[in-house]
């Protein structure tokens, strides 16, 4: 009966040391694909972090550009605003001008006709004390030949 129970305790020895190989054998082949996934890891912890550094320096330049950006644009409305109020300046200047220009033509225009109308009332009684002359001239000819023809 020892001998049965040795037999039997020789074979649960060999079960136990079969299955502790194969367990030997799972754990290397566990601790390899750990290594293996470890070092993945590392790899693409090293790609996460190198990727975070380019997307910080994107975003420094995004940051830096906006601002530039920001800066110009600022420029430029104050430059539009600028040009605006001076073109509406020259505007008004130039309506203004014409206004003035258009009264004064109209001023000298008055002035040059109050003279046309002097002119001509002055001519008109030119032109009557002529012809008062011419017709007195014209008869006391009629008359000095009147009297020498008789």
């Amino acid at each position: 009966m020892i001998r049965l129970l040795f037999e039997k305790l020789k074979i649960v020895v060999n079960n136990n040391t079969n299955q502790l190989e194969l367990l030997t054998k799972d754990t290397e082949k566990l601790q390899n694909s750990y290594t293996n996934l470890r070092n993945q890891g590392n790899s693409n912890t090293n790609s996460l972090n190198e990727c975070n550094r380019r997307v910080q320096d994107l975003e420094e330049i995004i940051r830096s550009q906006f601002h530039e950006l920001s800066s110009q644009i600022s420029e430029n409305r104050n430059e539009y605003i600028r040009l605006r109020d001076n073109f509406n300046n020259e505007t008004q200047n130039i309506y203004r001008s014409q206004n003035d220009l258009s009264r004064r033509l109209e001023e000298f225009s008055a002035r040059i006709n109050e003279r046309i109308e002097t002119t001509d009332s002055v001519t008109k009684q030119k032109l009557q004390e002529i012809e008062a002359l011419a017709t007195q001239i014209q008869q006391d000819f009629q008359v000095q030949n009147f009297v020498e023809n008789s």
